[in-house]
């Protein structure tokens, strides 16, 4: 049944297949980022139920991160946002989207 299923099992699994050559210390940290945001939604009402909601914030993460220097940290760093600001799932750094651009979203140049 759902409620028997533990997301930090997909966690750990999904960790080890992604990153096999870092180093424990920042597989763990990875996976503390996982377990406070598990502990999130476990307070919002809102746990993590099935595979397929593990595998879509997987697929999430990684389209977040794909293009970044180093992929794992900016990982960290989107799950402890989305734990900070109470969120049910990921969402790119701000900076990222919009591309550095100001947020009234227009460049003015000097000619």
């Amino acid at each position: 049944p759902a409620e028997d299923f533990d997301p930090m099992l997909c966690f750990k699994e999904w960790i080890l297949k992604l990153f096999p050559n870092e180093p424990p210390q920042r597989k763990n940290d990875l996976y503390y980022a996982l377990a406070r945001f598990n502990e999130n939604r476990l307070d919002m009402k809102k746990p993590i139920r099935t595979k397929a909601t593990v595998t879509s914030l997987f697929h999430r993460l990684q389209r977040i991160t794909d293009n970044a220097g180093d992929p794992l940290a900016l990982m960290i760093e989107v799950l402890d946002t989305a734990t900070l600001n109470r969120w049910q799932s990921v969402y790119p750094p701000k900076d990222a989207s919009s591309g550095g651009q100001p947020k009234g979203g227009r460049v003015y140049e000097c000619l």
